[in-house]
């Protein structure tokens, strides 16, 4: 047999076998009764040699239409061969079955529903095009995710979930519940995930463009997305370059390789709410993406300034002055803050990087700021009272409360400034709520008559890049 022949016996064989597969993954998407433990078990096989399959299938494919090109040349024309085939395919991104396919297929049906959603605004529709573009996805996790957490079926399930009802449940509603926790992207059985277009971490732009720290840290930051449980960064030295005369050996300029890791920590949010709330709430969705958001915010704006990284991210001004102390700039004068420090923390980065800071600081740090130069700010080209964003030295001013606002004795972290994307957080995509049916008094243990909303996320954060960032210590 020719290696051709060979070729389209094997495609053959494989592609009626990820078409049977698929069946068999449908079928268990849409019955009704509750599965055995042998049958999960089985549908985690079949699920997995079903997405080997698609990958598989590209490969042979692209060999054998490499081979035919080569008979098909003008010298040696052949009769062109049959149609390879392929698994069956549909036009509906959120048809089921939809999220089996291929990798390629899968990423191409979430673009397209995330094209067609519907409700939505536009910038939501732009974080999540950001995200699959971005997020690290070998094997289109996250975009599966994407295409059965945005189902219409879902999203309006999920309502009645929350609201402790999955006795409404309509026949299409439960079977888009089943398939989002068939490809789960949660540890856990007992929460649901939120849809796509609510999830914080797939749209981590949020509802307050950029108006709180973290999310203009976010937006500065080197922030990837992915589905498992750490991402491993690879670190490089500069290379060097020489110059060398006519016909002399060049040197050995390659970098130093160093690998960092950055682990991802569990954040909750917990919203009781009252029963009547539960039997009227329009808007569900905006609502819980506004309660998540605002607490998710307050909450990194501190841990990405001063987290010590025990259970949770690694903040930019504590990792710099724990692990990175030739980052720190002190104050030129003891207890004293001058125009003179500004300088000397903008020259502390590397000059690759001055030309993209970016200064953060308490606002009280900023007035001080203000007050240096009562003449008008000719010593250091400062914008901090109307401009949006306000400007220092040229360069853009985040405010942050959490950061030191006040100097004195002792060590003051009051000022960072540098490029942000020397600063990597890491979102674990997907994140759930539970629905706490009933809540219970302090008094007697006996019912309230509320119900609450337990949310929680996975994120990490640290500097993977310490000269682009330094920190001025007023001390």
């Amino acid at each position: 047999m020719t290696r051709i022949e060979a070729l389209r016996s094997a495609i053959n064989a494989l592609a009626e076998r990820a078409n049977g597969l698929k069946a068999k993954l449908e079928e268990y998407a849409t019955r009704d009764e509750e599965p055995s433990d042998e049958e999960r078990a089985q549908f985690q096989q079949d699920l997995k040699d079903f997405n080997d399959a698609g990958p598989e299938l590209e490969r042979m494919t692209a060999e054998l239409r490499q081979l035919e090109a080569v008979l098909a040349a003008p010298e040696r024309a052949r009769e062109t061969a049959p149609a390879v085939p392929q698994v069956m395919t549909r036009n509906d991104p959120f048809a089921e079955g939809v999220e089996f396919r291929s990798v390629a297929e899968v990423r191409g049906a979430a673009r397209t529903a995330v094209e067609q959603v519907e409700h939505v605004d536009d910038s939501i529709r732009q974080a999540m095009q950001a995200t699959l573009d971005q997020a690290i996805d070998k094997g289109g996790q996250i975009a599966r995710h994407m295409i059965v957490a945005s189902r219409p079926a879902y999203r309006s399930g999920f309502h009645k979930l929350l609201a402790g009802r999955p006795d409404l449940l309509t026949p299409e509603e439960r079977a888009a519940e089943e398939s989002v926790r068939a490809l789960s992207l949660t540890d856990a059985n007992g929460g649901y995930l939120v849809p796509t277009v609510v999830d914080p971490t797939i749209i981590f732009t949020g509802t307050h463009n950029g108006l709180v720290a973290a999310q203009a840290i976010r937006a500065r930051a080197d922030v990837r997305q992915i589905s498992g449980d750490n991402l491993t960064v690879v670190k490089s030295s500069v290379v060097t370059v020489n110059w060398v005369a006519e016909g002399e050996e060049s040197n050995d300029n390659s970098p130093t390789l160093s690998t960092l890791a950055l682990s991802v920590n569990r954040c909750n949010c917990f919203v009781p709410y009252t029963i009547e709330i539960a039997q009227d709430w329009p808007g569900l969705e905006n609502t819980i993406r506004n309660m998540i958001q605002v607490a998710k915010d307050d909450e990194e704006a501190n841990v990405f300034a001063l987290g010590n990284g025990t259970g949770k991210p690694l903040g930019m001004v504590y990792d710099i002055y724990t692990n990175y102390t030739g980052q720190v700039q002190n104050s030129a004068s003891a207890d004293t803050f001058a125009v003179a420090d500004l300088y000397a923390l903008r020259n502390k980065i590397a000059a690759r990087y001055q030309g993209r800071g970016t200064w953060m600081g308490n606002q009280l740090i900023m007035d001080k700021i203000r007050q240096f130069d009562t003449a008008g700010g000719g010593s250091y080209w400062v914008d901090l009272n109307g401009a949006n964003p306000s400007s220092l030295m040229g360069f853009p001013v985040i405010t942050n409360p959490e950061m030191d606002g006040t100097y004195g004795s002792g060590d003051n972290y009051v000022l960072v400034y540098g490029d942000f994307s020397g600063y990597t957080i890491v979102d674990r995509v997907g994140l759930t709520v539970e629905a706490i049916p009933h809540l219970f008094g302090a008094s007697n243990n006996f019912p309230n008559g509320m119900r609450g909303i337990w949310a929680y996320w996975r994120t990490g954060a640290r500097v993977t890049n310490s000269e682009a960032l330094a920190v001025l210590n007023v001390t």
